[in-house]
């Protein structure tokens, strides 16, 4: 269990990472997206138009605005047609533009995945950099369709967090922008001078995990305090500080530093309150909360944090491995197997190995020696010694 431990505290300062692509939006449709399923493209174009209008006029908020557009994040290949359809209809539509660029956008993400870079092959950030291309020619189109476009400037700014595909580079030669981010912040600024998601979507940018730093987001911390936000805004946006300095100690294992980091972010924030987070951002800095407990062997105090970071839809393997070892220290032990079980069926090595365990010993579940050989053979292709080991000395038997 201390080497599960181990490992566990390894893995959490990179987990975050691969949480950090949006996860996929749940099964239930918009209204908008049936619309554009359906082929109603006035009646999509005009209520997408009505909302960019109201959001100018200040009736829609920009969050509000944010949502209605959030309709676009399906990935379903089927689409592209559709939205192909939509702006040839209205080739002047801002928001026709805009919502074929958020779909290349989630396309390209999805093509990224979400394992970590080193697990992942290099097709994949090749599609991920040809979709990002289209959606940069669409969201660069839409600028000169609307004089306040900061949805624009708000996806522009999120791709620039990867790798810049070939488009980005040709733009940012074009402009001799050095700091993309910076230049795409700015801009958002200059025709939406209180924004909070484009202030937001900035202070993501510079996190430690991006290659930024608690430093750099702590002297934008300042500059946004001087903006006329919401009291709750800035809440979020300095929790966002102490969620990356937590990030940092964990990567240099001091558990109660992170700790202590991670309490004073979540409580800065109503963790309730989704809207103020950035997409799929909750589910992470909840999971962070959980994992600081966890550090310092609070388990107890550790799990309803755990629990509400699934529900808001953490669902990767390790997730489950933390929950898991959690409720096995607090002697919850077939509703550990039963996390372990989901980490394994997500690839998690050490879970595999440990479920195959519990099937050649009969703990738990009903013996199982098959079962048990296909978990370590499933371990041990991810080279786990331990799985190594068993396997051999299960087919001996």
């Amino acid at each position: 269990m201390r080497k599960a431990l181990n490992r566990l505290l390894s893995l959490i300062a990179i987990s975050f990472t691969a949480l950090a692509a949006e996860p996929s939006l749940a099964a239930e449709k918009s209204q908008a997206l049936a619309l554009l399923e359906a082929r109603k493209y006035e009646d999509l174009d005009k209520r997408l138009t009505n909302a960019q209008n109201g959001y100018v006029a200040g009736t829609v908020s920009e969050l509000d605005l944010l949502q209605t557009f959030r309709a676009f994040y399906a990935t379903d290949p089927a689409l592209q047609e559709k939205f192909d359809e939509w702006v040839q209809r209205y080739p002047k539509s801002y928001a026709a533009r805009l919502a074929r660029g958020i779909y290349f956008k989630r396309i390209g993400m999805e093509h990224r995945g979400w394992r970590y870079a080193s697990e992942t092959e290099g097709w994949r950030f090749a599609k991920m950099a040809a979709a990002f291309d289209k959606a940069m020619i669409e969201f660069d189109a839409s600028l000169e369709l609307e004089a306040k476009p900061i949805l624009s400037y708000l996806y522009m700014m999120d791709i620039q967090k990867h790798s810049p595909p070939l488009t980005i580079r040709i733009w940012l030669f074009r402009l001799k922008v050095f700091d993309p981010a910076k230049y795409t912040l700015d801009q958002g600024l200059e025709v939406a001078p209180n924004s909070f998601i484009i202030r937001r979507k900035y202070m993501h940018t510079l996190e430690t995990r991006w290659g930024g730093s608690s430093r750099a987001m702590d002297a934008f911390l300042v500059d946004c305090k001087k903006a006329k936000l919401k009291p709750d805004e800035i809440n979020l946006l300095e929790a966002l500080v102490h969620e990356d300095r937590a990030w940092a100690r964990y990567s240099s294992r001091d558990f109660p530093g992170a700790f202590d980091a991670y309490q004073r972010a979540a409580a800065l924030v109503d963790l309730q309150n989704e809207e103020l987070f950035e997409y799929g951002m909750r589910a992470r800095f909840i999971w962070g909360v959980a994992s600081g407990y966890q550090g310092v062997q609070r388990h107890k105090e550790a799990l309803p944090y755990f629990h509400q970071a699934i529900a808001a839809g953490a669902d990767e393997a390790d997730i489950y491995f933390s929950r898991g070892i959690s409720l096995e220290h607090t002697g919850q032990k077939k509703a550990a197997l039963d996390d372990y079980l989901r980490a394994a069926e997500r690839g998690n090595a050490w879970c595999q190995n440990q479920v195959g365990m519990h099937y050649w010993h009969g703990i738990l579940v009903e013996r199982n020696p098959q079962e048990a050989i296909k978990w370590f053979t499933r371990s041990a292709d991810q080279g786990l010694a331990d799985a190594r080991k068993n396997l051999e000395w299960a087919k001996k038997l």
